[in-house]
C-alpha cells in the first residue's frame, strides 16, 4: 500500500502523473529516520520527503540508488531552497545512476525510440505521462541534476597529481549510443553558465558515441523551472510544439544571418563570418581557440556600432 499522502498525490497530479504510474515507479514517502537508516542520507535538518528509487532496467527489481525530495529543505540567503534533493554519500557504497522510468527496458530495446534527457525524476515521470497521453513514443531519463550524466572514467596526471577524468555515465552510453537523443534541461540553462557548460559537455559526449543530438530550450515562463512545470503551466500541446518547432543548425544560422541583414550592409562573406562567430559564442567552453571579432571600417559613420548593437540580441552573454 502506498505511503504517499494526499498532498503528494495532488502535487504529482498537477504534473499529470497519476497514482498508477507512481505505484509502478514505487514512489514512497519516508520519515527522517527512514531517510537516514534506509537511504543512508546524512546532514542536518529534517530529511523526510518523497523517495525516488533508481532501478537499472536490465537488473530486475532491485533498487541500486535513490534520491529524496525533502519536504522542508533549508532556505538560503537568496530565499531559495538548499539541498532540496539529497542522495546517499559515496561513503555509503551506493553509486549514482541515471533514473530510468517504468517500462524503460522495452523502449531501450527499440532503437527507433528517441531518448529524452532531463534533470529530475519528477520531470521524468511527468514526461512518461505526457508520452502516454499524446502517443509520442519517447524514453525520458532523469540525470539527477545538470551534471548527473557524468561518471569517473579514469585518471590523468596534472602537475604531478592524479585527477579523476569524468565522461558519460556507462548506463547512459549504453542507451544513447547511435540513438536520437534530446537534451531538455531546466529553464535556467538560458542564464546559468554552469548549466550551459554541463549541457555543452553532455552534447559533445553524446556525439562522440554516435548519438544524433537535439538540444531543446524551455521558454522562460513564470512558474516554470523544469519540463514538468512547463506541462503544468502550458499544457501538453505546448510541449509537443517545443519538439515540433525545433530547427536544424543550418536553419538557425540562416535566421541569424537574415536578422543581421535587416540592419547592416556587408559583403556576403562578412555576413557568413559574423554569423558563425555569433554561434561560436554559445559553445566557447568546448573550443581550444577562439577568434576575436574585429569590427572596422574605412570610413566613419559606417554602422560599426549598429552591428555591435544588433549582435547584443544574438550572442551569448553580450
Amino acid at each position: 500500500m502506498s505511503t504517499l499522502i494526499t498532498a503528494d498525490l495532488q502535487m504529482f497530479a498537477a504534473f499529470g502523473v497519476n497514482q498508477a504510474l507512481l505505484d509502478l515507479a514505487r514512489i514512497e514517502r519516508i520519515s527522517d529516520s527512514e531517510a537516514r537508516e534506509i537511504c543512508k542520507l546524512v546532514g542536518p535538518g529534517d530529511l523526510a520527503g518523497v523517495v525516488f528509487p533508481y532501478f537499472i532496467p536490465a537488473n530486475g527489481d532491485h533498487a541500486v540508488y535513490c534520491r529524496v525530495r525533502r519536504d522542508r529543505p533549508e532556505i538560503g540567503e537568496d530565499g531559495r531552497p538548499q539541498r532540496k534533493y539529497l542522495a546517499p554519500p559515496a561513503s555509503a557504497g551506493l553509486h549514482p545512476h541515471p533514473y530510468f522510468p517504468p517500462g524503460a527496458q522495452k523502449l531501450i530495446a527499440d532503437a527507433t525510440t528517441p531518448a529524452l534527457l532531463v534533470e529530475s525524476e519528477k520531470a521524468t515521470l511527468s514526461l512518461v505521462a505526457w508520452s502516454m497521453r499524446t502517443g509520442r513514443k519517447i524514453l525520458p531519463i532523469g540525470l539527477g541534476g545538470c551534471w548527473g550524466w557524468s561518471a569517473v572514467s579514469g585518471q590523468k596526471e596534472v602537475k604531478g597529481e592524479k585527477q579523476d577524468v569524468r565522461g558519460l555515465h556507462p548506463d547512459l552510453a549504453g542507451v544513447c549510443r547511435d540513438r536520437k537523443t534530446y537534451i531538455l534541461l531546466d529553464a535556467n540553462a538560458a542564464t546559468n553558465p554552469d548549466v550551459q557548460k554541463a549541457r555543452q559537455r553532455l552534447a559533445a559526449e553524446l556525439r562522440n558515441i554516435g548519438a544524433e543530438v537535439h538540444v531543446l530550450d524551455l521558454p522562460i515562463v513564470a512558474g516554470v523551472n523544469g519540463p514538468d512545470d512547463f506541462i503544468r503551466e502550458q499544457g501538453d500541446q505546448a510541449l509537443t510544439d517545443l519538439f515540433n518547432d525545433q530547427k536544424t543548425g543550418s536553419a538557425v544560422l540562416s535566421e541569424v544571418e537574415l536578422f543581421l541583414r535587416r540592419f547592416i550592409v556587408m559583403t556576403d562573406a562578412q555576413f557568413v563570418a559574423v554569423t558563425l562567430w555569433t554561434a561560436h559564442t554559445h559553445c566557447i567552453e568546448i573550443c581550444t581557440y577562439t577568434p576575436y571579432l574585429a569590427v572596422t571600417s574605412a570610413e566613419k559613420q559606417s554602422a560599426k556600432s549598429q552591428l555591435l548593437h544588433a549582435l547584443r540580441y544574438l550572442v551569448r552573454r553580450p
